[in-house]
């Protein structure tokens, strides 16, 4: 759109309206489609107790040309400082539940207030990122369908009209071209860490349906693919495994925002969606206890004892159920010999960047996160003080003494500023956290241990155990975990063994013997 003609529109709608600012209604007027300003597609603000649209994103709203071109038009207008945007809610904090229900706005015809029929066309973005749409407009509801089906026809659009409610989709456009439009409207939602995530499970969708049209996407087709999740394997050294459970949720989860988002867009019919569940997995997954048993730690301990680095580690976890990232991230100042404590106040994470195109991200670069101590007002437990033992502070101050006597890699610890912290890698920069944990696994199958089954985190899940046999309640578990809640200790009592349980119900037993009496 021309910059004469987007002032040129501009001009007669505020000629028509005499307004800058208008309410909702004064918009329906002009487009028939208030429904689109209650749910977030017109940007309004709020105004004491009124909504308001401005002009700009009016126009913004028809052509697509985004409000930061129209405004460097014209003259900003004079805004109270009160005046508040009403912003869209994002599609990926909806819940499951909301799938099924049917937007507002999905290509309907609408009544309006001037007494005539409107109707507005999603057509997709263009190849600058910005909505494209036409508005359309007659005395009867069959002149806008009319205006409708011939501009589809005329432009090559493919169209379905169930019930009056006209969706297409633009060109060619394929299950791997949603994919990348929604990824790309949610790479500034997420952090990079988890959209990091979402890009390596977006490679199973596109992969097994990235090159279905939109126009060919069927429920049954999305069943299909979701069945097929529970055939297929990967590499786990040299064995081929079945996906888990908790692969194919994922994988659902991820198709699931993509196809709500293009209902939402009206590319695809909401049928698609309707009744698709999460398969069941063909994978067996053996109930392990959780915890470690006794001759499971000695073996772990006598197996890294002559590894100062690693069995500091150990130590640190066995002792304090910490996660594996936020004991890498420990520092020495935060350990207090006096007290014999150990203040968990960071953690060890990465920081990496995506490719939507192409499904890849770039190297992970390791990084320190600070734990925030509280979210919305609310205290956060992961931020905490923990006891410890002589023998955790004996293997701290053993790995201290012995990274000093390596005078290289002491240089390099010093050279990239790094002297305070108990881990870094053998170039002294930071490492990231599958460094050290292999130098766990290959420490341990030097000793004719399974690293598999014996895995670091497994350390926190017996830590969270033995607290419960010892009657530790729940809440004061979940803190010391550093969980803000219980859901994760509640688990745990699942992985407590048969032992437990039979003599958790012995002890019952012989309670109500001693109330019964003889």
């Amino acid at each position: 759109m021309t910059t004469q003609l987007m002032q040129e529109e501009l001009a007669k709608l505020e000629s028509e309206t005499q307004k800058k600012l208008l309410t909702p209604e004064e918009v329906s007027v002009q487009l028939g489609i208030s429904e689109f300003i209650r749910f977030g597609e017109i940007a309004s603000k709020v105004l004491g107790n009124k909504v308001y649209v401005r002009t700009v994103d009016v126009i913004d709203f028809i052509y697509g040309t985004g409000k930061e071109n129209v405004e460097k038009l014209i003259p900003t207008v004079d805004e109270p400082k009160n005046l508040m945007y009403n912003h869209s809610p994002s599609i990926i904090n909806r819940e499951d539940d909301d799938m099924d229900k049917k937007r507002n706005g999905e290509g309907s015809i609408y009544f309006g207030n001037d007494g005539s029929w409107h109707s507005a066309l999603s057509l997709g973005y263009g190849e600058d990122g910005k909505r494209l749409r036409k508005v359309f407009g007659g005395k009867t509801k069959e002149d806008v369908e009319r205006k409708m089906y011939e501009y589809l026809e005329d432009n090559g659009l493919k169209k379905n009209e169930p019930q009056g409610i006209v969706m297409m989709t633009v060109g060619k456009g394929t299950v791997n071209d949603l994919q990348d439009e929604y990824l790309r409207t949610t790479k500034g939602k997420a952090r990079k860490r988890s959209f990091e995530n979402i890009i390596s499970i977006s490679k199973h969708v596109a992969e097994g349906l990235g090159s279905v049209s939109l126009t060919e996407l069927t429920r049954n087709r999305c069943v299909m693919f979701l069945n097929s999740l529970t055939d297929k394997t990967y590499k786990r050294g040299k064995r081929d495994e079945l996906y888990s459970q908790s692969t194919i949720r994922k994988i659902y989860i991820q198709l699931m925002a993509v196809l709500r988002y293009a209902i939402d867009e009206g590319y695809i019919k909401p049928e698609v969606i309707k009744g698709l569940k999460t398969p069941i997995a063909k994978k067996y997954v053996e109930e392990k206890e959780k915890a470690f048993s006794d001759e499971e730690i000695k073996a772990i301990i006598s197996a890294v004892k002559d590894n100062p680095l690693i069995n500091a580690t150990v130590m640190i976890l066995n002792y304090t159920g910490m996660r594996p990232g936020e004991a890498f991230a420990l520092r020495f100042s935060d350990v207090d010999y006096e007290s014999k404590t150990i203040h968990v106040r960071r953690a060890l994470s990465h920081d990496v960047d995506s490719n939507i195109e192409d499904k890849t991200y770039s190297k992970r670069v390791p990084i320190i996160k600070e734990i925030k101590n509280s979210k919305n007002g609310r205290h956060q437990w992961a931020y905490r003080t923990l006891k410890v033992s002589d023998k955790v502070l004996g293997a701290i101050s053993k790995w201290e003494e012995h990274r000093k006597s390596q005078v290289r890699l002491t240089e390099k610890i010093k050279l990239n500023g790094y002297e305070d912290q108990i881990f870094t890698g053998a170039d002294g920069k930071l490492a990231k956290a599958e460094h050290y944990q292999d130098m766990y696994e290959r420490q341990l199958r030097n000793q004719g241990l399974d690293s598999r089954i014996l895995n670091l985190y497994r350390f926190r899940h017996n830590y969270c155990t033995r607290q419960l046999r010892m009657n530790v309640d729940i809440k004061t578990v979940a803190q010391n975990l550093g969980d803000n809640t219980v859901d994760m200790v509640l688990r745990v009592y699942n992985s407590i063994n048969n032992k437990d349980r039979l003599a958790a119900s012995e002890k019952f037993s012989d309670a109500m013997d001693d109330i019964l009496g003889e």
